[in-house]
């Protein structure tokens, strides 16, 4: 084998060398930068409840994919609601599922959302 081919056989094997190491570079940073798992279960969070028959509220960890109304614990009933907070006036109250538009029973403003807890 001459000289020049052995140049260019060296050549050629940089660059594919340099080539799959751009891959498995590549790979490694969209592995470690992906989008976690959609199909992952989502965390629970602390969210405020108040019981609709006793009045009973606390804080409690609500899974996302509970339904509402929960049971409550101190009475039994299935009427423990989660609340949700006014950024207007502060006010928390329980929402009318029913209604389009959520309002906040106080001062009418629909800057209204969930009470969870940060």
């Amino acid at each position: 084998m001459g000289a020049y081919a052995q140049r260019e056989l060296r050549r050629r094997i940089l660059i594919g060398s340099f080539g799959g190491l751009l891959i498995v570079g590549a790979c490694g940073l969209y592995w470690r930068l992906r989008p976690p798992d959609a199909a992952a279960p989502a965390a629970s969070y602390a969210a405020r409840l108040r019981c609709l028959e006793c009045g009973h509220e606390a804080t409690a960890q609500v899974a996302p994919t509970d339904r509402f109304p929960l049971r409550c614990p101190r009475c039994g009933e299935k009427a423990w609601q989660e609340l949700w907070r006014c950024r207007e006036c502060g006010a928390e109250f329980v929402p009318d599922r029913a209604a389009g538009v959520q309002r906040c029973p106080r001062c009418r403003s629909v800057r209204v959302g969930s009470a969870a807890v940060p």
